[in-house]
């Protein structure tokens, strides 16, 4: 039977009231008519007068609450930065905040590269006479590690040397290292300072944390700031895969088209226990076997194929592969199984990518392998 690798993402972030704490609370202006007053809010004004850095997009909403003012600032925000937000989003105002809320980030976030988990209330207008509130949002459209290396230089001068502390497959990312490249060179026999840095998963987003500052990212963001590639062996070498095409097996496949049969080959330098994970690109972990006894050559399965599958048929995919082998047995239970008859892991216990990232920094003496395969659709 055929084991479908599917990969997707989960997008269900919460917006609520908690941004407003960079807000600012603003008065607007009521100008007089001989037949009404008509009340232009300060937040309004802010927007139309767009005096800001070309790298920060805004949106302006006004609502009888501040959720729905808000969710309506979004909208703007998103439609600012080139996306579509659905009319099912406007229909669900009726329902509560929460539901709102998220059925906006959904829509948004699925058609804009920008994370707006990001964004933030920059001004607060409660001083409508007809009750009206009046927000003001903006983002940061520039990618974490430009935000990253911009913060660091603003906060330390160029007379200290900054050291990124951690998980050191997250330290020694491609992200950090950009980041590093955007600071300053240190001058000579400067002081250094350690700057700590986490990657971790709260309300169905993942975050990056470097010293105090916490940056949200989008699902390709992720794996900016992982590396496995320490572990990854040249093509053909102690962790392969081999795909069924046409009436034959080719070795060493580094990418798939959806539907297609592969197989894992690995070759260990010594006998041990062998324990494979599935990375999928959203951060959910997979454990396909554990504890297999190898010595030499392994075919995995032992016994059917495996079959790749995305659920987005217009999406292509990486699936990353982690073979763990170990003299001894291996004790990984919070990962998840990956069963014969289900297709996925699912649900939000099942991204736990971090947590595998700390459980390989406590491995001792532990021969590591990476693969990485593109599934086109």
């Amino acid at each position: 039977m055929a084991i479908r690798l599917k990969w997707s993402f989960l997008i269900a972030p919460v917006f609520g009231t908690g941004l407003i704490s960079a807000a600012i609370q603003c008065m607007g202006d009521v100008t007089s008519s001989t037949d009404e007053i008509a009340y232009r809010s300060i937040c309004e004004m802010k927007f139309l007068e767009g005096e800001h850095e070309n790298y920060i997009m805004t949106g302006y909403g006004s609502g009888k609450s501040l959720d729905e003012a808000n969710v309506s600032a979004m909208e703007q925000l998103a439609r600012s930065i080139s996306s579509t937000v659905t009319a099912s989003t406007r229909a669900r105002r009726s329902m509560n905040n929460e539901v709102v809320s998220s059925s906006f980030f959904q829509t948004a976030d699925i058609r804009s590269k920008v994370n707006l988990k990001n964004a933030m209330m920059t001004c607060i207008d409660r001083n409508d006479p007809a009750g009206t509130l009046h927000v003001l949002v903006e983002v940061d459209v520039r990618s974490p590690e430009t935000q990253i290396a911009e913060a660091l230089r603003k906060k330390y001068p160029d007379s200290v040397s900054l050291k990124f502390t951690g998980n050191r497959y997250i330290t020694s990312s491609q992200a950090l290292s950009k980041v590093k490249h955007g600071l300053p060179i240190p001058r000579a026999r400067s002081r250094q300072i350690e700057i700590p840095v986490s990657l971790y998963r709260q309300s169905a987003t993942w975050y990056v944390q470097v010293g105090d500052a916490v940056y949200a990212l989008n699902e390709g963001q992720l794996w900016n700031f992982v590396n496995l590639e320490m572990f990854a062996l040249p093509k053909g070498d102690g962790f392969s895969a081999d795909a069924y095409r046409g009436d034959n097996w080719r070795r060493d496949i580094s990418n798939l088209n959806a539907g297609d049969y592969f197989r894992l080959r690995l070759n260990t330098a010594s006998p041990g226990y062998v324990t494979v994970f599935n990375l999928y690109d959203d951060g959910r972990v997979a454990l396909l076997e554990k504890n297999l006894q190898i010595s030499g050559e392994l075919m995995l399965p032992q016994s059917g194929v495996y079959q790749t599958a995305t659920l987005d048929e217009n999406e292509a995919t990486t699936d990353r592969y982690l073979a763990i082998c170990m003299k001894d047995p291996v004790d990984m239970l919070f990962t998840q199984k990956l069963t014969r008859d289900a297709g996925v892991v699912a649900g939000e216990g099942s991204f736990q990518l971090d947590y595998l990232l700390e459980n390989l920094s406590t491995l001792k003496d532990a021969e590591i392998m990476s693969l990485s395969i593109r599934t086109l659709p």
